[in-house]
């Protein structure tokens, strides 16, 4: 979605001295279009704070575009790179590692195995 992709709209007018060059204007000035694309932030801004949980709410409430909200979600949910570059490795030692453990059925081995390979997989890693 292009709200999530660029950030809030800011409409702009042409500024007559300056060549090519374009200002904010005032909302008296909003085009139709300007008010559909803000009010289309909003509501994205809306649904963003309503479908998360009360801790994560009131985390990105204070931000005043859906992007900006959007980033902060993926960031505390995945973690900066060296976050997740920290939690692959860990996964690639947990599969390099892997073995049933005592008392251990196929089915509870497989289950095992197959949730670390979709972690994997979730990561960016595929094995065979």
């Amino acid at each position: 979605m292009k709200a999530l992709r660029d950030g809030r709209h800011v409409p702009t007018k042409e500024h007559p001295e300056i060549l090519d060059a374009r200002m904010s204007c005032p909302e008296s000035e909003w085009t139709v279009v300007d008010k559909e694309l803000i009010d289309l932030d909003e509501g994205l801004q809306l649904i963003l704070v309503d479908s998360m949980d009360d801790d994560m709410s009131h985390q990105i409430m204070v931000y005043k575009s859906a992007k900006h909200m959007w980033e902060t979600i993926e960031l505390i949910i995945e973690g900066t790179e060296d976050v997740k570059q920290n939690r692959l490795d860990i996964l690639t030692l947990q599969y390099e590692a892997f073995k049933s453990l005592p008392g251990e059925s196929i089915t509870q081995v497989f289950e095992r195995m197959n949730k670390l390979l979709n972690e994997l997989s979730i990561h960016g890693k595929n094995y065979p």
